[in-house]
């Protein structure tokens, strides 16, 4: 009796070792295909915009910071697919003194947002001048 439980044990250590390498093999191709999709979404948008300047329309959700640091449009300076990279970003921009907030959209990406603005003609002022530090910043408008 004692022998049919050891060999069972030994039987869930292999399954558990294959079902980890298949759960990390799936988050890797996940994550692979995010970036390709960031990827292409990022070079439509540049395409269709002003040369210079990138404005999305976005729904985002709050991950770090205060909703009151957000308002209609936000100037994005960095987005990630991963949460620890973002947060990283986030917590040096609080270091710099920065009102810095940490937000996700519905396709999982993290956007850090270091300004904003209630209308488009101040946006543009605040772009322009955040472009000097972080040329890749864009403007999210949030509704």
């Amino acid at each position: 009796m004692l022998l049919l439980f050891s060999c069972c044990k030994s039987n869930e250590k292999a399954y558990n070792a294959t079902y980890q390498k298949l759960k990390d093999k799936n988050e890797e191709s996940l994550l692979a295909e995010r970036a390709q999709t960031a990827e292409t979404i990022t070079d439509d948008v540049v395409k269709k915009a002003d040369p210079g300047v990138v404005k999305v329309h976005e729904v985002v959700t709050v991950v770090l910071g205060e909703d009151k640091n957000l308002s209609t449009y936000n100037i994005v300076i960095k987005s990630f697919i991963n949460r620890t990279n973002a947060r990283s970003l986030y917590n040096r921009m609080i270091e710099e003194g920065r009102n810095a907030v940490l937000v996700q959209n519905k396709d999982m990406m993290y956007r850090i947002v270091v300004d904003a603005c209630k209308y488009e003609i101040d946006a543009d002022k605040l772009l322009t001048a955040e472009k000097k530090t972080w040329p890749e910043a864009w403007i999210l408008v949030r509704y």
